[in-house]
């Protein structure tokens, strides 16, 4: 089995995750890794970036299509459900492969912000993970967790296993709109300290050495976050 074809394997199981979850409805969410392998690409789908990424020269990002649903990429044809993008040796454009899909997310740019400040910092991340967890979506409607400080010790509170699983802790940030480079460049600054980043209203983005660690990421707060939430609710049965 070559490179891309194991990273498809587990990128189809997490889809797989996140739909059971209900993490990823209709079209929502998206996921990439950064493929070592040289890979073939369609010289004449050369595309212009609007920055470059000096870190990824001459390497490829495999990122779910547009449209794709995660009910679909877990269990449908690979091929439509990915696209895998080679960066030119400049690091100004990209080109695709010619046996995938040649709509990316529209989340693309982020996903190439994040991959190319992993491979600056020196992290051995290179799998991103972007979805729409119900728990911690709500728990962010609370003004007590616009604050990071007070977030990440709650989760400390809730969960005794939060320094295991988040050394750096959550990052939160405020809506913004989806696909854009402001968002994509206020997520890039908050993963240089943070193991996952929360999105007002959006969701949340997570990396890690493999998808296993990165979708971990995201089970752990979820989990902190619907735990919170009820013992809220249990709290008010009691005075009540």
């Amino acid at each position: 089995m070559t490179e891309i074809e194991n990273k498809i394997k587990v990128m189809k199981e997490a889809a797989g995750v996140l739909y059971d979850h209900g993490w990823g409805e209709a079209s929502a969410g998206n996921m990439s890794v950064c493929i070592n392998e040289k890979t073939d690409f369609n010289r004449s789908s050369k595309i212009q970036l609007h920055k470059k990424f000096p870190s990824l020269k001459g390497r490829s990002v495999l990122i779910t299509s547009s449209g794709s649903r995660m009910r679909q990429i877990a269990s449908g044809d690979e091929i439509k459900m990915f696209s895998l993008v080679t960066i030119d040796e400049n690091g100004g454009f990209y080109y695709f492969h010619p046996d995938f899909s040649d709509k990316p997310s529209s989340e693309l740019i982020a996903h190439l912000m994040m991959h190319d400040i992993l491979c600056r910092e020196n992290k051995n991340d290179n799998a991103v993970i972007h979805c729409h967890p119900d728990s911690i979506i709500t728990l962010l409607r609370s003004q007590k967790f616009k604050d990071q400080d007070a977030l990440n010790e709650m989760f400390s509170e809730v969960l005794l296993e939060s320094k295991l699983l988040l050394p750096n802790g959550a990052g939160i940030l405020d809506d913004m709109e989806p696909g854009s480079e402001k968002l994509a460049s206020a997520i890039c600054k908050q993963i240089k300290k943070r193991d996952i980043v929360l999105l007002d209203k959006h969701g949340c983005f997570s990396h890690g050495k493999d998808m296993d660690e990165a979708l971990d990421r995201i089970e752990f707060v979820e989990k902190a976050a619907r735990i919170y939430l009820e013992l809220i609710k249990l709290k008010y049965e009691e005075m009540g």
